[in-house]
């Protein structure tokens, strides 16, 4: 039965604003083969029929313009966090990462009606809070936040005002749910202009280390740039440590040339999408893999998503590095901002990555190789222990170098290197005070074990 048998009374004009709202879901409906024309003319019949009575005979007269996007804004929620229509004139207020609200330096997007982290960001406000992956925030302030769309939960969280006086002056209040019960409340400050985020690089124990926040568009050129400053400088590397933590995406194309300067041949990332035009298969080449011999371990989260996803993945099903840390995100969709006939933009998730094995991981996310929690590292000094050299009447060993006597100690300098217990110790700047990093330092010792192995392996051979 046609939907419009139901309804009686005259029906109002239709609005120019409509018009070009349906029009522009004509255009992208007859791009789907999928569906039947005759399905698609009764569909917009009944919508129109719907959107007339409305008009006609609502208890208040509806304005038609709202009315036009609040059912647009109904068909998006009913897709994805992602999906979003901007009336003519309007920004969206996600930028190449949706869902980021520099101020807080945090990553979110919808799940349940719920606002969910994806990642904080490196050097923002919320990771040194201690804000998680997957927590929740439920109220800013006090007021609780649920329903939101994620344009919606962004333009009120960037801009809310904090407290002006009091004990949280500056500060916004997020109250937080992490797990099913367990409620925190966490006072951040917004950081008025982030810093830009950009790939840094360091040698560890003979290990390169690079650290990539997110994927901007010069994140291939920077990763490029580390590994050739790597190759100049330290003739002795024994591998790489690629470290994708709290990484939430960014510039898909920049994360597959991340994995093919790691990769030598093979397809390192598939697009999957409804028509042709979406869908895209992409190949490493040795002539990019500058990196493709030494050991490789990739550290991923649960703050991990869509490019270091695509990266784990391709190492994974290339069988080129060992991905180690937690179970990543799961967020994998690719959008595209469509213009409408109206003016306005739709912003649709028309394609997803998948591994290069066909696996999709939307919702699940990529099972690092080794499971490593991050953990707190406590150094301790080796106790005093003799050595049978040390015993009276040992035997020599004539096959070690024979050594100086040990310089007795300057008691001036040794006094001076006491502590004065009369004066309070000076803080300690807080890069010699953090704690060194649990799953870096395994990651590094794994590394050296590969290429331990493979040293031993040639012998062999």
């Amino acid at each position: 039965m046609r939907l419009r048998s139901k309804f009686h009374g005259s029906p109002s004009p239709r609005s120019p604003y409509l018009i070009g709202l349906l029009a522009g879901v004509a255009c992208l409906c007859a791009g789907l083969p999928a569906v039947a024309a005759e399905s698609q003319s009764e569909l917009l019949g009944d919508f129109k029929d719907i959107y007339d009575r409305i008009r006609a005979l609502y208890v208040e007269p509806v304005d038609g313009g709202k009315l036009s996007v609040a059912a647009v804004n109904g068909m998006l929620n009913g897709l994805d966090a992602d999906a979003a229509y901007l009336e003519p004139g309007a920004q969206h207020k996600t930028g190449e990462i949706p869902g980021l609200i520099a101020p807080l330096g945090l990553v979110i997007t919808i799940q349940e009606s719920f606002i969910q982290v994806v990642a904080p960001l490196d050097d923002g406000p919320s990771t040194a809070l201690g804000i998680h992956p997957r927590d929740r925030i439920v109220a800013l302030d006090g007021q609780t936040l649920f329903g939101l769309s994620l344009d919606e939960a962004v333009e009120r969280l960037a801009t809310a005002v904090p407290a002006k006086t009091g004990e949280n002056a500056g500060k916004l209040k997020l109250t937080v749910q992490r797990g099913t019960t367990k409620l925190i409340t966490f006072d951040v400050t917004p950081v008025p202009a982030p810093k830009p985020l950009h790939v840094t690089s360091r040698v560890q124990d003979e290990v390169g280390v690079i650290r990539i926040p997110e994927f901007t568009d010069h994140t291939a050129a920077e990763t490029t740039a580390a590994l050739e400053a790597f190759r100049k400088s330290n003739t002795g590397l024994k591998g790489y440590v690629l470290d994708l933590r709290n990484d939430p995406g960014g510039s898909s194309e920049q994360a597959v040339k991340v994995a093919e300067l790691f990769v030598r041949s093979g397809v390192v990332a598939v697009i999957h999408g409804r028509t042709p035009a979406d869908s895209k298969e992409y190949k490493a080449t040795p002539a990019g893999a500058i990196a493709a011999t030494l050991p490789l371990v990739a550290l991923v989260n649960g703050g991990t998503a869509e490019g270091g996803e695509i990266i784990a993945a391709a190492l994974q099903d290339r069988h080129r590095g060992v991905v180690m840390g937690t179970t990543t995100y799961g967020r994998t969709g690719i959008q595209k901002s469509i213009p409408l006939p109206n003016g306005g933009t739709l912003r649709l998730t028309t394609a997803r990555f998948v591994t290069p094995g066909g696996k999709a991981i939307t919702g699940d996310g990529i099972t690092p190789d080794i499971e490593v929690p991050q953990a707190q590292l406590d150094i301790r000094q080796p106790l005093f222990m003799t050595t049978e050299s040390s015993l009276r009447g040992a035997l020599s060993n004539p096959t070690l170098p024979k050594t100086a006597a040990p310089a007795k100690p300057d008691a001036a300098k040794s006094d001076a290197a006491k502590p004065d217990a009369t004066k309070p110790e000076a803080a300690k700047p807080e890069a010699e005070a953090a704690k060194p990093d649990y799953q870096i330092s395994r990651a590094v010792d794994l590394v050296h074990g590969i290429a331990l192995y493979q040293v031993s392996a040639q012998k062999t051979d």
